[in-house]
């Protein structure tokens, strides 16, 4: 951790304390001082609430370090600080109602707690994104970088090079680092290495690995990056403990197999341990608790907006003839179709051609209403009865059109891994900004992935979370 790191996660703790402290204390105004409120019964003191503040902090700085809110982050977006601090606040909140259980706290109110809660969330919010502003503006300028070397050659070394340079996000590319060449063989036939003129070597080459003592001394380079099969085994653990005793840490590029290990599931087979990697966590008990979820979620939503559904259904009738919702040929869990229903926002006769085609930016087939409906993904809404029959999910993969997937199964690699769970409303893809006929739909189709092998309830919440800071904040929606 470098001098900057420190002085960062100290800045970060110091804040969170502050707009902790000051959280209680406005709760305890707003609830018992301000006269908002009834309190017939009294209130406590105030020096009782400012006597617990210490308490209240230990016990918000442990919560918040188990939730990895103090861990050195290079890019984190504003959604995830959000989702972060949101589940350390309530774990927060829960250790100290056990704690006020427990130790019998007279003094202790949970409307204050309620009060704190929710204006805690939105400071320590704020703080920390304007210290993480303020951070990534010292790294543009060069303040607390660190310097990385890559270990390899070629277009995938030159790449990843260009992308740490274009990234204010700490790091600052200082060159490439070659394979230390092997001894020669006695046998006169070959040898494992190829010899160092047999390459040309990229202009920022600074030596090869046998050079990272001097330069790790000299010239402060403290991470290193080894791209995939460029050192045989034996050489990567002798450059991972070399790097450990100079205190540089190694990052490792995977390849495709390193991933698909990752996340594949053990099996032992009369004594031999095979990696299963065809199982997807979305299964057994958890596709039932997730199905559970979407059944409850989605009635109890389909009620409660009923009155937003019958303005939109007015609107859309003002707005041009036709009917009011739109049901589209969608491919679903398994590659089985399904229809799935919008509200109308184009005019009508162009259904036929909305089932061919995407829609573009500034689409002339759009009326006023949906345009607005398609800037807020309000046209979106209805798909929660295909959600509550079990068509949909809450969160999955983008459903596509019949002729789009058979285009984009004989193109993009490993596409049909995408339908083996239930479609959603939103994904993983979207929340990321992937979303329009403007975006590369190989990268849609790598997030797609990754949200299936890596499914989980918090996953889902995350999603849930970022999606309505992309409904508010999204431009790329149309």
């Amino acid at each position: 951790m470098t001098r900057s790191d420190r002085l960062f996660i100290t800045s970060l703790v110091s804040a969170d304390v502050v707009c902790t402290c000051v959280s209680f204390v406005a709760a305890h105004w707003a609830r018992f001082m301000s006269g908002w409120f009834p309190a017939p019964l009294g209130h406590p003191r105030l020096d009782q609430v400012l006597a617990s503040l210490i308490l209240i902090s230990a016990i918000w700085l442990l919560a918040f370090k188990w939730c990895g809110l103090y861990e050195i982050r290079r890019r984190i977006s504003g959604p995830n600080e959000f989702y972060a601090v949101l589940l350390g606040v309530g774990l927060a909140a829960f250790l100290f109602i056990c704690l006020a259980f427990l130790a019998k706290l007279t003094w202790f109110s949970r409307s204050v707690l309620a009060i704190a809660i929710g204006i805690d969330v939105v400071v320590v919010t704020f703080s920390r994104y304007a210290l993480r502003t303020l951070q990534a503006s010292m790294w543009k300028r060069g303040f607390g970088q660190r310097r990385v070397a890559i270990i390899g050659e070629g277009a995938e070394a030159r790449s990843l090079a260009d992308l740490i340079s274009s990234c204010h996000v700490g790091y600052r590319f200082h060159g490439f680092l070659m394979p230390s060449p092997e001894p020669a063989s006695s046998n006169t036939g070959a040898s494992t290495q190829c010899a160092p003129d047999s390459f040309v070597a990229p202009r920022e080459t600074l030596g090869s690995t046998d050079d990272l003592p001097r330069l790790a001394l000299e010239q402060d380079v403290r991470d290193v990056i080894l791209l995939p099969d460029v050192l045989e085994t034996q050489q990567t653990l002798d450059l991972v403990s070399l790097c450990a005793s100079l205190q540089v840490n190694v990052k490792l590029m995977p390849n495709v197999l390193d991933i698909m290990k990752r996340r594949g599931e053990e099996e032992d087979f009369d004594g031999v341990p095979l990696i299963n990697v065809s199982e997807v966590p979305l299964r057994g008990w958890n596709r039932l608790a997730k199905r559970g979820i979407d059944i409850f979620a989605s009635f109890w939503a389909l009620v409660l907006l009923a009155p937003l559904f019958v303005v939109i259904a007015l609107l859309v009738k003002m707005s041009s003839h036709g009917r009011v919702l739109f049901a589209q040929e969608r491919v679903g869990e398994r590659g089985k179709t399904f229809s799935m229903y919008k509200f109308r926002t184009m005019r009508d006769g162009s259904g036929n051609l909305a089932t061919t085609t995407h829609t573009s930016r500034d689409d002339p087939r759009r009326t006023w209403v949906g345009t607005l409906l398609r800037r807020f993904s309000l046209d979106e809404l209805p798909q929660l009865i295909n959600v509550l029959r079990g068509e949909m999910s809450l969160v999955g993969p983008r459903p596509e059109m019949l002729e789009f997937v058979r285009k984009f199964q004989k193109e993009v690699p490993r596409y049909r891994d995408r339908h083996r769970i239930r479609v959603g409303i939103t994904g993983w893809a979207q929340v990321h900004g992937l979303r329009g006929d403007d975006t590369s739909i190989e990268e849609r189709v790598q997030h797609d992935i990754y949200y299936v092998e890596n499914w989980s309830l918090l996953l889902d919440l995350k999603i849930i979370i970022k999606t309505a800071f992309e409904v508010l904040f999204h431009r790329n929606a149309y």
